[in-house]
């Protein structure tokens, strides 16, 4: 017998797959405009806030952080709010078209 678990497909429709990329480009898109204004707007808190707790020494590495971090916390908000736009747009298109 064989086990379609272990298939090297990931059982996702290309319909899904297609959405999921598209999330993630366009969330990608919007992480790349929105990024630097988060950068922009907080590193002057962060960085001031380390060096009265840490020190002028460390002031380099918690900005590497702080860099890092609004980087990757802004693509993955970014994400977010691009799934629940396709996902809520392809409700309402459904909605439309079949009815309720």
């Amino acid at each position: 017998m064989h086990d379609t678990s272990t298939s090297s497909s990931s059982g996702k429709s290309a319909f899904k797959r297609g959405g999921d990329l598209f999330e993630y480009a366009a969330g990608g898109l919007l992480a790349f405009f929105m990024g630097p204004l988060l950068f922009e707007f907080t590193q002057g808190f962060v960085l001031s806030y380390a060096a009265e707790k840490y020190g002028e020494a460390w002031s380099g590495f918690f900005w590497f952080l702080w860099v890092i971090g609004s980087a990757v916390g802004s693509f993955g908000l970014s994400v977010m709010i691009m799934a629940m736009t396709v996902h809520v747009g392809l409700m309402k298109i459904s909605r439309k078209l079949f009815g309720r």
